[in-house]
């Protein structure tokens, strides 16, 4: 038996442990291990880096293809695509108060006098994309949860602590983002946790 078929045998070992063993998982995993004859290759098209996943282990793919696994199984997605429509209807709510209020005191001189006349799309727009940057860092903070979560999924079923720290050294070798930003910058830019802070749990955290 090849490496490549050990490897391939334990990604689904790690399926079916994982409780992701149903119809989606297996076409999943018929699509990423099956089609391709090189688990790089394949990890390539999973992780969109195929430079980087070139210079990874074998533990450290193992780890990679976990951590993804673990959005699937705690349903990131869906709970994602949950909060961002919650969100967004928070938000067209605020902008359309803040549009009345702007047509009502300043609409003669802007040049309509209502707030659904087509001349007001440009406010709608501006009041939508100030309020989209505003909310960002709210975007984030879930964000950043859930990339922790599959962190942690991936750790508690592997335990390859190692392999998922040297994972991240090599994302930041590659990636040339700053491993460790202010916190401002952390705050209103980093969707995923900082690279810092990922090696960090990996080395600290016992599954």
């Amino acid at each position: 038996m090849t490496d490549e078929m050990r490897v391939h045998e334990r990604i689904l070992d790690a399926l079916h442990f994982a409780g992701a063993f149903d119809r989606f998982a297996v076409l999943l995993a018929v699509l990423a291990l099956g089609i391709s004859r090189r688990l790089r290759d394949l990890a390539g098209r999973v992780t969109t880096r195929p430079a980087l996943v070139a210079k990874m282990g074998h533990d450290q793919l193992r780890f990679v293809m976990a951590h993804e696994m673990g959005h699937y199984v705690r349903h990131h997605m869906w709970k994602m695509v949950e909060f961002v429509l919650a969100v967004l209807s928070v938000a067209l709510w605020l902008a359309q108060r803040l549009v009345d209020g702007v047509v009502r005191r300043w609409g003669r001189a802007l040049g309509f006098e209502v707030a659904h006349d087509p001349a007001a799309v440009p406010l709608f727009l501006l009041v939508i994309g100030v309020l989209t940057f505003a909310m960002s860092p709210l975007f984030n903070v879930v964000s950043r949860h859930f990339e922790h979560e599959a962190d942690n999924f991936s750790l508690e079923l592997t335990h390859l602590n190692d392999a998922g720290a040297r994972a991240f050294v090599k994302f930041a070798e590659d990636s040339k983002v700053l491993p460790d930003p202010s916190p401002f910058i952390r705050f209103w830019h980093y969707s995923p946790p900082t690279l810092a802070e990922r090696i960090a749990f990996c080395a600290a955290y016992k599954p």
